[in-house]
């Protein structure tokens, strides 16, 4: 449940994140469609607003040029110079309001042409209406009035000013339309990308409130298990503790016991000669079980003490190639395999050690070593200096180690698969302990190893200074 919790989050925050992704893509297509179309509106409302100008400036036209025939006419009929000031300014000012017309319609060539006949039928007009006035002040009255009162040019005029407005008017309703249009265009736009863009933020916002309330729900989760697992936590270290006093008071209960049997056993031994043949194999399988449990025993004891305290260590120049050799003699009573190689040239190489607890590593890794070689492998020791530690190998051609053991096989109470293969009895404890006594010597214990082909184990302690290596040594001198 937990797991698919978990998964139901990541699509939630998965699928909130491309929502987010399409909402800022569409946040951005609708600014873009939103500008496009805002720049069209602005554009038609631009048109509208130039024909607006455009006819402005037809009636201001049409209207100088009225006022320009209205100051003629005044003049003529009452000889007042007043209205020749008024036409003159009238005259001005329909040339000018022309030329800014010109200007405005220059975009449109049909108003363009329309705007070159009006102003030469403006020209026209004007004039005659400066020749009237010429007339009028040269006393010729009369053929002044006729030329003033003759209205033909003027109503061509007007219907060309009339032509000129009419274009113009059609065409600001279309572009009116246009601009509406647009308008239109862009309420709309606006209106349904807002609506998208809403209803993609509440998918959104709706998203990340549903992240949260499964992450609320999986941090609860969290919170169940680990008091779940600090239970099963503190009950496992209580059974670990039960099993290790149970342990420690099994293995003191039983060294008593097995010294004495032990030391019978041995007594016997040392009388079998007067028993017949299979007494004393019995004796002999009796002394090397009842050994084999005292050494468990002790084992255990060591596996107590271990995690307990540091074990207490007599630190002595001790010559290791003595103390190895010792072993390896030892080892010659149940199997003659073993055999002894000193890389060293002056054949002592001296170490600051505990010899007992440093033997009992040696007795282990040799013992391992016999064990798992069953089929008459060669078992080398050698004792070599290397730098300024001193190394010993133990090397076998037995069963070796999977790979995927190597990473556990100093781990306490562990056994390499391989060995229930072969029916080896072990508790998976004598590496455990082997590699602790190392460690608080201060050496190591690793191991090389390939399954099927045998293994090489192998203890580095630092040799000890030229002026120790002097003194008198621990250990003796066996044969190897």
């Amino acid at each position: 449940m937990r797991a698919r919790l978990v998964d139901t989050i990541l699509l939630s925050q998965r699928g909130a994140a491309l929502c987010c992704v399409v909402l800022v893509i569409l946040l951005g297509l609708n600014a873009l469609v939103f500008y496009r179309n805002t720049q069209t509106l602005l554009a038609q409302e631009r048109s509208v607003t130039h024909s607006q100008r455009v006819l402005t400036r037809i009636n201001e036209s049409l209207v100088s040029v009225t006022n320009a025939e209205s100051a003629q006419r005044g003049y003529i009929l009452t000889g007042n110079a007043a209205y020749l000031r008024t036409y003159t300014t009238a005259a001005r000012t329909v040339y000018h309001r022309l030329d800014n017309l010109r200007d405005l319609v220059a975009d449109n060539p049909q108003q363009t042409h329309r705007l070159a006949a009006l102003r030469v039928l403006t020209d026209q007009r004007l004039a005659d209406l400066r020749q009237a006035i010429d007339l009028e002040r040269t006393g010729q009255t009369t053929q002044a009035q006729n030329i003033a009162l003759v209205g033909g040019r003027a109503d061509v005029l007007q219907s060309a000013f009339g032509a000129l407005t009419s274009a113009e008017i059609t065409l600001l309703e279309r572009r009116d339309v246009d601009a509406r249009m647009a308008a239109t265009t862009t309420t709309v736009t606006l209106i349904l990308a807002t609506a998208v863009d809403a209803a993609l933020l509440a998918g959104v916002l709706l998203a990340i409130q549903r992240t949260f309330i499964r992450r609320a729900r999986l941090a609860e989760e969290r919170g169940h298990l680990l008091i779940e697992a600090r239970r099963a936590h503190a009950a496992a270290e209580s059974a670990v503790k039960v099993r290790d006093d149970f342990l420690s008071l099994a293995a003191h209960e039983l060294r008593t016991p097995l010294t004495s049997v032990l030391g019978n056993a041995q007594l016997l031994q040392t009388h079998s000669a007067a028993f017949a043949p299979r007494d004393q194999r019995l004796v002999t399988a009796i002394a090397r079980g009842v050994d084999r449990l005292r050494a468990l025993a002790e084992y255990l004891l060591d596996v107590t003490h271990l995690e307990q305290a540091p074990p207490e260590l007599v630190l002595q120049p001790l010559d290791l190639v003595a103390l190895t050799r010792d072993i390896v003699a030892e080892a010659h009573e149940t199997d003659p395999r073993p055999t002894l190689r000193v890389a060293d040239a002056h054949g002592t190489l001296t170490v600051r050690a505990d010899r007992g607890r440093l033997a009992q590593v040696l007795q282990n890794l040799l013992a391992n070593a016999i064990k798992y070689s069953p089929d008459g492998g060669a078992i080398t020791v050698t004792v070599e200096r290397q730098g300024d530690r001193v190394r010993v190998s133990v090397v076998d051609s037995g069963i070796g180690i999977p790979p995927d053991a190597l990473g556990h096989i100093f781990d306490r109470f562990y056994r390499a698969p391989n060995a229930g293969l072969y029916t080896y009895s072990g508790l998976g404890l004598g590496l455990y302990v082997a590699r602790e006594i190392m460690t608080h010597h201060g050496g190591t214990l690793t191991v090389r190893s390939e399954e099927g082909k045998g293994s090489t184990f192998m203890i580095e302690l630092a040799a000890a200074p030229r002026a120790l290596a002097d003194r008198p040594k621990q250990g003796s001198t066996g044969v190897g």
